[in-house]
C-alpha cells in the first residue's frame, strides 16, 4: 500500500473554528477501493494537527474504513460520498458534525 496521506475538512485557520474533520487514507490500486479513517475534533476543543493525524492514522490501520473508488472519482469526492452515506445511516450525530457535513455536500 502507499504512503499514508492526510486532508481536512472544516476552516483550520480559526480558534473558534466550527469542528474539523481529518482524514488519513491510502488508495488501495488493487482493490480499487480508498482505506482510511478519521479523526473529529469538536468546535469544543482546540485543533492540534498532529493529534488529529494520529488518531486518524491509528484508526485506519485498526479499524480501517474500506470505500470502493468510481471510475472518475477523486479522493476528496469518494471519501465525501462515504460521509453523505454514512451522514444518511446515523441518527446520533452531533450537530457540529452535521452543519460541517452539510457544508461539504
Amino acid at each position: 500500500m502507499s504512503k499514508v496521506r492526510y486532508f481536512y475538512y472544516g476552516d483550520r485557520s480559526k480558534v473558534n473554528h466550527n469542528g474539523i474533520v481529518t482524514v488519513a487514507y491510502n488508495i488501495d490500486k488493487e482493490q480499487n477501493q480508498l482505506v482510511f479513517g478519521l479523526s473529529f475534533c469538536s468546535p469544543k476543543d482546540r485543533f492540534n494537527k498532529k493529534i488529529g493525524r494520529e488518531i486518524a492514522r491509528g484508526r485506519m490501520k485498526v479499524k480501517p474504513i474500506y470505500f470502493p473508488c468510481r471510475k472518475g472519482d477523486g479522493v476528496i469526492r469518494t471519501i465525501i460520498l462515504f460521509l453523505t452515506k454514512y451522514y444518511e445511516e446515523v441518527n446520533n450525530i452531533p450537530k457540529w458534525y452535521e452543519n460541517l457535513l452539510r457544508g461539504m455536500i
